[in-house]
């Protein structure tokens, strides 16, 4: 007999679960999801800067082994944090809010609409101004 896979595994305790237990699980999964999603983007920023994470720590004032945790999802960042760690890659932070619940349902092409990394907008107009 084959051994179950990580999804039939998944499946079979979804299918055990209690409509509160299944809205608890949904809600972590979506927080899992977005810390993950937001890591991802300060990885990718880090990388294009040409920084390492002990670089990118020392410009946020905080440890490599932070900003390990913050890139794989390991911590909720505070919006302090993630201010933080744009303004150290020159960039912005963004943060849309939008009806609807814990659970994202964009395409993944799009991004996320909740929290963003993005470069900082060149202001049109006079210099000095």
């Amino acid at each position: 007999m084959a051994r179950p896979t990580i999804e039939e595994l998944r499946d079979r305790r979804l299918n055990t679960m209690s409509a509160d237990e299944r809205v608890e699980f949904d809600e972590a999964l979506a927080a899992a999801r977005l810390a993950l999603e937001v890591g991802q983007k300060i990885r990718d920023a880090r990388v294009a800067a040409g920084l390492t994470q002990r670089d990118l720590a020392t410009l946020m004032s905080t440890s490599q082994a932070a900003v390990a945790r913050l890139e794989a999802g390991g911590a909720s960042a505070t919006l302090t944090t993630l201010n933080k760690a744009a303004a150290a890659l020159n960039m912005t932070l963004t943060v849309n809010l939008a009806r609807g619940g814990l659970t994202p349902a964009w395409p993944s092409d799009r991004g996320n609409p909740c929290t963003a990394l993005s470069e900082p907008r060149r202001l049109s107009g006079r210099a000095g101004r």
